[in-house]
């Protein structure tokens, strides 16, 4: 699956939209599986851009649930939103 920069920006405003102590699962969004969504708030998470957690329902249905973005995240959308994507991201140079 390719990594969508344009989605994470939207997931990362989404977030940063939410009142502190709310969360959002992972959801079908327009143009998006919920599948699509789910891999993206975990690549998030691995990233330590937001707090997130893969959760279970009482169907064993796994679920990932964001709480909210850490500073890191927070600099990395403000960052998007001051400069072109490909500027705003950075590089990391292989050894």
């Amino acid at each position: 699956m390719k990594r969508d920069w344009g989605l994470i920006r939207d997931l990362l405003e989404h977030l940063e939209s939410l009142d502190f102590g709310q969360h959002w699962e992972a959801r079908e969004l327009p143009g998006h599986s919920r599948e699509v969504v789910a891999y993206h708030l975990q690549l998030l998470s691995q990233a330590a851009l937001i707090a997130g957690s893969l959760q279970h329902s009482w169907t064993g249905q796994e679920q990932w649930v964001a709480h909210h973005l850490t500073l890191a995240g927070h600099d990395l959308l403000d960052r998007l939103r001051q400069e072109p994507v490909a500027a705003a991201v950075p590089v990391r140079k292989r050894a």
